[in-house]
């Protein structure tokens, strides 16, 4: 196999002899081309440069470049050379850093400094086109005969990026019919084949989505149309027995034990399964308690990107029967309402051991055995269990110090993907939860006003070494109670410093709203003369003068906008100046 010398690292006879090309000599040991290496030029000044900005980027020796100006001919045998014409007169002296009014070819104008001109520099918009449209269809053309079928996104590694030739060619379908690769050329026999080495690689029968994770052709979707928009009969028509059913005969065991524990909860008399008056208004729930009009519904898991889920839950909002929906679920949701609540697993075990109910221990079995099954299940569909999920993460902080960030999760870095996660979790959020690396926001609601001031006290006192924190610093911290959190409690921050006895760092915070025109005139002017320049329009740059000012929202408030109020002080626009 041959190697590109491209891709071979340089060695040090090759940055010498790339060097000496230039008239450089070189006096140092090369690394690599991000380091910088010392050089000597043929008047024998000796300076230090990163050896790609010497090769490509036109850095010369910085004395020479001083002394000695660019002639006149030079720049214009360049340009010419480049196709292209200078706007306006060449100045004089020319030196490194002046910059050329330029036009190309095709009619782009820009400048561009004499240095950067010397090194190659030329046109963005005709350098960023590297390739032209011929030469895109053409690639498509060889990527599509290579493969035997129409190229997915993992198959542009090499060559043109997918995103450029969909932009270039207005599309997929479009670059696909200019290149002659149709799109349909997916059958049932490539399917049933594809349907086969994803059972070979996971040793199972696959489920629709975890055969889309495999990144195999042709895709789920497209194989389900050619079976009658079945993914079933496709495993079917491969030989393999389908997996439908194992989820469903799991939520009846699941739905059950809801019903049970909601008996023990609010009494049996009070438990409604499964109304008929409510599934013939199109609003069929699993569990109905009338007295408080309160609706249950039983679910495995709670992915509500799935258009049926939607579909439901929309159902449910619309409906004026129920007060409140709460979904009983072993995995954690991802949508938000306010009378929707998802009641996991690990709340309902707490619900069961507070109360006295002679069943106790043969629920909690119940649930326990259910949450078995569905680590069972996943391993037979090829997705890892939570705690191998969680072994993963834990091994990761371990080698690394820390817990991966989501850009992270790759089998790169020894880790599932993201899907993965939020198929199993629900989210990574939540998996970060399970580890111990993240607090939610739920635990710093259900604390104290008094647990709460201890721990705000405690981060000042260590984190901030006593230095009170601004309300944006508290905004954006992990591990530690929201923002939103402490101003529900107080009512605003600086009566939340005032509960912890902090000072603010602005004392007189709150006193813009008694303030007159006058008085914001004389802030305006006393910050004009401390700053001796033109007030900024942007950003908070006249407070920086004055030891108290109101925002630039309050000066907009009163006076129409942060220029009326610049007039009316007397004090020139930047604009103006």
């Amino acid at each position: 196999m041959k190697v590109d010398k491209k891709l071979r690292p340089l060695s040090q006879s090759d940055v010498e002899s790339v060097l000496k090309k230039r008239g450089f000599e070189l006096r140092g040991q090369y690394k690599n081309c991000h380091t910088k290496i010392k050089v000597k030029c043929k008047s024998d000044h000796l300076f230090e440069a990163k050896f790609g900005n010497l090769k490509w980027g036109g850095t010369g020796c910085p004395t020479c470049a001083r002394r000695d100006p660019v002639s006149a001919e030079f720049v214009l045998k360049m340009v010419r050379e480049r196709k292209g014409k200078l706007l306006g007169p060449l100045p004089t002296p020319i030196r490194n850093n002046t910059k050329l009014s330029i036009v190309c070819a095709m009619g782009h104008k820009w400048k561009v400094p004499v240095g950067k001109f010397k090194g190659g520099s030329w046109c963005r918009k005709c350098t960023f086109k590297r390739y032209s449209d011929e030469d895109l269809i053409a690639y498509l053309k060889d990527l599509a005969s290579g493969l035997g079928r129409p190229p997915i996104l993992s198959d542009f590694s090499n060559g043109p990026d997918y995103s450029t030739i969909m932009k270039r060619l207005n599309g997929k379908k479009n670059a696909f019919r200019l290149a002659g690769i149709d799109l349909n050329v997916a059958t049932k026999k490539r399917s049933l084949e594809a349907i086969r080495l994803a059972s070979e690689k996971l040793g199972t029968t696959p489920s629709r989505q975890i055969y889309d994770h495999l990144n195999l052709w042709p895709s789920g979707s497209q194989i389900s149309k050619l079976f009658g928009g079945s993914w079933s009969k496709a495993v079917t028509a491969a030989g393999l027995k389908p997996r439908a059913g194992v989820g469903g005969r799991l939520w009846k065991v699941w739905e059950k034990t809801c019903y049970e524990i909601a008996v023990e909860i609010y009494g049996k008399g009070n438990v409604l399964k499964q109304i008929q008056f409510l599934k013939s208004r199109g609003n069929s729930i699993d569990i109905y308690i009338p007295s408080i009009k309160l609706g249950i519904d039983a679910k495995l898991s709670s992915y509500f990107h799935e258009s049926h889920t939607n579909a439901q839950l929309n159902r449910f909002l619309r409906s004026k029967v129920f007060k409140r929906i709460e979904f009983w679920c072993l995995n954690r949701g991802s949508f938000s309402d306010s009378r929707v609540r998802f009641v996991y697993s690990d709340e309902l075990v707490e619900r069961i051991e507070k109360s006295n109910s002679r069943r106790k221990k043969f629920l909690l079995r119940r649930i326990r055995a259910i949450l078995r099954m569905t680590d069972s299940i996943s391993r037979e569909a090829g997705l890892p269990t939570k705690k191998e999920l969680l072994d993963d993460l834990r091994c990761f902080k371990a080698k690394h110090g820390r817990f991966p960030k989501q850009r992270e999760l790759s089998p790169v870095n020894g880790l599932m993907s993201s899907a993965i996660y939020a198929r199993v979790f629900g989210n990574y959020s939540n998996a970060l939860i399970a580890v111990g690396s993240l607090i939610p926001s739920a635990y710093w609601r259900q604390l104290t006003d008094k647990q709460l001031i201890s721990v705000f006290k405690n981060y000042v006192k260590k984190q901030c070494k006593g230095k009170v924190p601004a309300a944006n610093e508290v905004r954006g911290l992990k591990n530690f109670p929201n923002l939103g959190v402490l101003v529900k409690r107080a009512g605003t921050y600086s009566i939340w410093l005032k509960w912890c006895n902090l000072k603010s760092r602005r004392p007189d915070a709150g006193r813009s709203r008694k303030l007159s025109k006058k008085e914001a005139i004389e802030i305006l002017q006393l910050a004009y003369r401390e700053s001796g320049k033109p007030l900024l329009g942007k950003g908070s740059h006249y407070r920086n003068f004055v030891e108290w000012a109101p925002p630039m929202a309050w000066y907009r408030a009163k006076f129409g906008s942060w220029n009326a109020a610049l007039r009316a002080a007397g004090l020139p626009l930047r604009r103006e100046v």
